[in-house]
């Protein structure tokens, strides 16, 4: 078995998360976290990321559930 360092895995996941997002054009960071599995904090330090690389856009925050609380980002 083969490990890998930290920025390999940080690669990794922002070519995941990028991909998916090339995929559906516009998709939530809690969709992005639930495909993924990833925890929510990690897929906003990501979408960071790629946001200061000019490799997204964000369209801002999404609708409110019927259930109310927060709105997707």
């Amino acid at each position: 078995m083969q490990t890998g360092d930290i920025r390999l895995i940080k690669d990794i996941n922002a070519r995941l998360v990028l991909n998916l997002i090339r995929e559906n054009k516009v998709i939530s960071g809690a969709e992005l976290a639930k495909i993924t599995g990833m925890r929510p904090s990690t897929i906003s330090n990501i979408l960071k990321e790629l946001k200061a690389k000019n490799l997204i856009v964000n369209l801002g925050k999404g609708e409110s559930t019927e259930k109310g609380g927060k709105r997707p980002y």
